[in-house]
């Protein structure tokens, strides 16, 4: 006998309540297509304000008298909730008899515990406690709105509790008294989404770090983690056809824990995001400081100030220590011991974790700090540019340590910083990281995960141009001249020079930074583009009075051509003939302005195409151009200039 969909059936649990005992085994109470609240409860006005994650387990099987093969069957959301402020998911059970508090820590288990944060719980937390009172030194960075944070036990791992920061209520800094004197700490109150579940022992404010050993309490940031699968629907945004390989909705995720937002208000900051550059201001290594013999209290931070701006990296401890600056603003020593530097300032902090005295040396190379407006660069992510690795080179050049990539991923954002040496870094491990070049400006960021659609990547740096070191300047007891080669532009390094002076021959070289020499010494410069060679040279190796220079380049064989064509048929399609062919496969580059209207707003960005070699187009992305083509010998190319954001 067939089986009908009559006996396709789903059964309540024991307790369908949302209490920690809630679910269980099956109960003998169907639930009935069509009625109302039969699973869940309604929707209360105290939950549309406060949010709230209901949990009910169900069982669905076939209920048949005969013993017909059931070939399986699926369990799916078909349509989502009309109220855009309900999310409805399916997961799988842990168990058949398991409860409500099994598969809420599925969904806490989301968020799992990360690195140890600077911040220590001040005073015995109790269960119910809606706050958090911290201490740590000036330099710890406060957490922002919305983290999450965990409370640990040091003695068992396994006893933690998560928390979500709903506001920061103050940082101040107060003044301590110990046996050694006083000492200043900053006190941090954050409000909590919801009260403690249990007692959690806290400390007082130490001096020492050597006391973090006694702590019982220890405070850790989080990261995510898979914990479980959950399986919903989502409405389409765009028409599908047969064969279609992409399906476009309008958000690919759903709420599973209420969340909550909050005004911040931001004053007095500089809406430019000023940073600060560095740059040499002397020979390498010159500044040199021997503090001698220091006898350091074990935790107790002591301060060596090397007396003015120093280069980020150059900094160098010698003596019974052995340290080296990172570049961004900390001394790593082998033994445990821990140091960082101020560049600014030049102050040098180092905290040991035995007592004892100890010679320190320090040595750095000067340089100038200078603070200014920063230049940016916006890349909205749409459909062609969406990916995980950027590529961009940046003009004017960037200063080292002033780059930062800031992108948004999961509707949270997260930054990628310089750290002085051509390395970029995320805040935590797995937010990406990436490289600048700082001769060429050309920065590769990876990042953490692909960005969020109609979202923008900002890349902000700072340029060193404002800043020059007055060493590197040419300096000769004659005047100098320029000449103007005809011939232009030409490859860079190409450009040789030749003149009588006296009974000699001068020949000049060029390299490809724009410079011109004589042998290793510098005599001039050059821009190849225009042609312009400016040159000072000693009075003994001028050229000769109604003497000639006589020169060679290599031309640069680039061409470039402004179109503006018009679009012809439904997809925009537009086709120009390059006058210059052949064209040499590979080399072809193309840039056209495109406007874009996302979320009811008008943008206009570049769009960039290169030349496959085999005779396609790809977006600066690498994803294909379809229909575009390129003829290599008449020089005709089609390519669709518009494409839906």
């Amino acid at each position: 006998m067939t089986i009908s969909t009559t006996e396709l059936k789903i059964f309540r649990s024991q307790r369908n309540r949302d209490t920690a005992d809630g679910g269980g085994a099956m109960a003998p109470t169907e639930v009935v297509d069509g009625e109302l609240n039969n699973v869940f409860d309604d929707i209360s006005s105290e939950d549309r304000v406060t949010g709230r994650v209901s949990v009910r387990k169900v069982f669905p099987g076939v209920f048949s008298n005969d013993t017909d093969r059931f070939f399986g069957a699926g369990l799916v959301v078909i349509s989502p909730a009309i109220d855009p402020a309900v999310d409805v998911l399916l997961t799988r059970a842990t168990g058949y008899d398991d409860e409500r508090s099994d598969v809420v820590g599925q969904i806490e288990s989301f968020m799992v515990p990360a690195g140890t944060l600077l911040w220590r719980l001040f005073n015995d937390h109790l269960q119910g406690t809606g706050s958090l009172t911290l201490f740590a030194l000036s330099d710890a960075p406060s957490p922002d709105l919305g983290d999450t944070l965990f409370l640990q036990r040091r003695d068992d791992a396994s006893i933690q509790e998560a928390m979500r920061i709903q506001e920061i209520v103050s940082r101040t800094t107060q003044t301590f008294v110990d046996e050694l004197g006083t000492f200043q700490r900053d006190i941090l109150v954050v409000q909590l989404s919801r009260p403690l579940k249990q007692r959690w022992d806290g400390t007082q404010v130490f001096r020492n770090t050597a006391s973090f050993a006694d702590l019982q309490t220890i405070l850790r940031d989080s990261t995510v983690s898979a914990g479980a699968k959950y399986f919903g629907v989502k409405p389409i945004t765009q028409d599908i056809a047969q064969g279609d390989l992409n399906l476009q909705v309008d958000n690919p995720f759903a709420r599973i824990v209420p969340s909550t937002s909050a005004e911040v208000p931001v004053a007095d900051q500089p809406a430019s995001l000023a940073g600060v550059s560095f740059a040499p201001a002397g020979a390498e290594n010159a500044i040199t400081v021997n503090a001698g013999s220091l006898a350091f209290v074990a935790g107790t931070p002591k301060t060596v100030h090397i007396g003015g701006t120093v280069l980020p990296g150059s900094v160098a401890v010698s003596g019974t220590l052995e340290g080296e600056d990172n570049g961004g603003g900390t001394i790593t020593f082998a033994g445990g011991d821990t140091g960082s530097v101020d560049y600014q300032t030049g102050a040098v902090t180092i905290t040991r974790n035995t007592s004892g005295n100890v010679t320190v040396n320090l040595t750095a190379t000067p340089a100038a700090a200078v603070q200014g407006s920063n230049l940016t660069v916006r890349i909205l992510v749409t459909e062609q540019t969406r990916a995980l690795n950027y590529i961009r080179t940046l003009r004017p050049l960037p200063a080292p340590g002033s780059l930062s990539v800031d992108y948004r991923a999961l509707n949270n954002w997260f930054r990628l910083s310089d750290d002085g040496t051509g390395t970029l870094q995320g805040g935590q491990p797995g937010e990406g990281g990436g490289t600048i070049n700082y001769a060429t400006g050309t920065v590769t960021a990876t990042l953490g995960a692909l960005p969020d659609l109609d979202t923008s990547i900002i890349i902000r740096w700072g340029t060193p141009g404002i800043i020059r070191d007055g060493t590197t300047r040419l300096a000769f007891p004659t005047g100098r001249f320029s000449i103007d080669i005809p011939d232009v532009p030409f490859k860079p390094g190409s450009l040789l020079l030749s003149y009588d002076s006296g009974a000699n021959t001068i020949n000049l070289t060029s390299d490809a930074a724009g410079r011109i020499f004589e042998g290793v010494d510098q005599r001039g410069v050059y821009v190849p583009t225009n042609g312009s060679v400016t040159l000072n040279l000693p009075s003994d190796k001028w050229p000769d009075s109604g003497g000639q220079i006589d020169y060679t380049v290599d031309l640069d064989t680039e061409q470039q051509e402004a179109f503006q064509p018009t679009p012809a048929g439904q997809s925009d399609q537009i086709t120009f003939t390059l006058a210059n062919v052949p064209i040499e496969p590979g080399s072809v580059r193309l840039t056209w302005p495109v406007e874009v209207v996302v979320r009811g707003r008008l943008y206009t960005f570049e769009v960039n195409a290169w030349d496959d070699g085999g005779g396609g187009l790809l977006y600066d992305s690498g994803v294909s151009i379809p229909g575009a083509a390129v003829n290599y010998t008449t020089g005709e190319v089609s390519i669709q200039a518009a494409f839906e954001a």
